[in-house]
């Protein structure tokens, strides 16, 4: 992926109540944003989200977030969808996870995504363009990596204040 792209704006409601904007609502932090279109793809973005949360919870210039990707039409059920999803999930983690209901073809061609089956995991710099980007299963050698881009932006971050 071309590192000038802007991640697209996307307008979500996290579990707790609040919307996001994405990537406005970042606040001009380095952050990782999940994607997932298919429930069955849960434990690929957990891969990613349970280390990263781990390492990084308390590092004010760093944020997170996993965003549920579903089309327009399922609007009607967000409720219901939601209540579900909050029986499920940790409510410390429900600030974290924000449902999208819209074009989720559009999304898809902006970032390149291919394959709806698996986690898309997006590094954005303050700017909110993406800086890093992979899709899968996070792994060791993957995690390694995105930690080492991490640690080096927060610090030239830090360095810059």
């Amino acid at each position: 992926m071309n590192p000038s792209v802007r991640f697209p704006r996307l307008v979500a409601e996290t579990l707790a109540g609040r919307t996001l904007v994405i990537p406005d609502s970042l606040d001009r932090r380095i952050s990782l944003i999940v994607l997932a279109f298919r429930r069955h793809a849960q434990p690929a973005v957990d891969s990613w989200l349970v280390p990263v949360a781990r390492r990084y919870s308390d590092d004010p210039g760093f944020c997170w977030y996993e965003l549920p990707m579903l089309g327009g039409g399922w609007r009607t059920m967000a409720g219901f969808i939601e209540s579900g999803m909050r029986s499920g999930i940790d409510p410390a983690a429900h600030d974290r996870v924000a449902t999208y209901y819209g074009d989720s073809r559009r999304v898809r061609e902006l970032l390149g995504i291919d394959d709806h089956d698996t986690a898309h995991a997006f590094l954005l710099d303050e700017a909110g363009h993406v800086i890093w980007s992979e899709s899968g299963w996070a792994g060791r050698h993957r995690m390694d990596e995105l930690f080492v881009r991490i640690d080096g932006r927060l610090t030239r971050a830090r360095a810059a204040q």
